[in-house]
């Protein structure tokens, strides 16, 4: 496991907020739908008369029960007793001045299980790599080597890598409440969870941008529109696609010129990127 300040360049502090995290639960989807249909706060006891089914419990018992639900999960928050939606609408602040973190997994293992191998992170400020995270990942069993990325990755390494539940908590600590960075984030962010889920976690919810949802907007004239097509279209060096550190390192060159083609069309800001946020269930 690795993390360390580029070379020549100082550590930013890290977001002391940490990771965001979402319910996956259908009680926190319905309680939800309630606060989104009602449009405004509601008690403890209004939230369990229509959630639960539970009529006629004391306050307090009600205000732990949605509590245990709720309290953990950034899109709601507590005021004067009741609970609301936050609001968690991107900061109107200047692409180039905000952090990013730049995120890569690899996996080993079938769709239906999978194994985190390998996880990178860049944190970019002012768009430039200030700090890396990267380890691999001991998935717990032999990988046949035919499953394996090309030559650099071997099943030797990876038994004397962390296990998951080592590397995971690193990993989401580097990530801190910043706005994340993936190409076609989904399966990222889905493999992520994944193992959270496995190790008894709630969902990651930081802000999530996905790069080829902007490069297909704004790169109509690329044929392919994967990362080895969109480094060689900038021109920009992938010595090993499908390892997870020299991913992320183009990913992040990659996303800086992407910046300066989405200023170009109008969007300066972080708000303005909505449209290219992955949304969580």
């Amino acid at each position: 496991m690795h993390s360390s300040k580029t070379e020549g360049q100082q550590t930013v502090p890290k977001d002391q907020t940490g990771p965001q995290f979402i319910q996956d639960s259908y009680l926190a989807e319905k309680i939800l739908t309630l606060l989104e249909e009602r449009g405004t706060p509601l008690s403890a006891a209004e939230i369990a008369r229509q959630v639960f089914g539970i009529r006629n419990l004391t306050g307090p018992l009600s205000e732990k029960m949605v509590a245990l639900v709720l309290e953990k999960d950034v899109r709601f928050r507590q005021k004067d007793g009741r609970w609301m939606l936050s609001d968690r609408s991107l900061p109107d602040t200047s692409l180039r001045e905000c952090p990013f973190v730049v995120v890569d997994v690899e996996i080993t293992g079938s769709a239906r299980s999978p194994h985190i191998i390998e996880i990178a992170a860049l944190r970019l400020e002012h768009l430039q790599v200030q700090e890396e995270f990267h380890t691999f990942v001991n998935p717990g069993r032999p990988i046949p080597a035919k499953e394996l990325p090309e030559f650099t990755v071997n099943t030797a390494l990876l038994e004397k890598a962390p296990a998951p539940e080592a590397a995971l908590p690193e990993f989401l600590h580097f990530l801190s409440g910043d706005v994340l960075v993936a190409h076609n984030a989904h399966f990222d962010l889905r493999m992520i969870n994944r193992e959270l889920k496995r190790q008894g976690h709630l969902k990651l919810a930081n802000p999530v941008l996905d790069t080829l949802m902007i490069s297909r907007r704004l790169l109509k004239g690329v044929d392919a529109q994967n990362l080895p097509a969109l480094a060689h279209y900038f021109n920009i060096p992938l010595p090993s696609h499908h390892l997870a550190r020299d991913d992320a390192r183009a990913l992040a060159r990659i996303f800086a010129r992407l910046v300066g083609l989405l200023e170009d069309a109008g969007f300066s800001t972080l708000r303005s990127l909505e449209p290219f946020l992955i949304v969580h269930p």
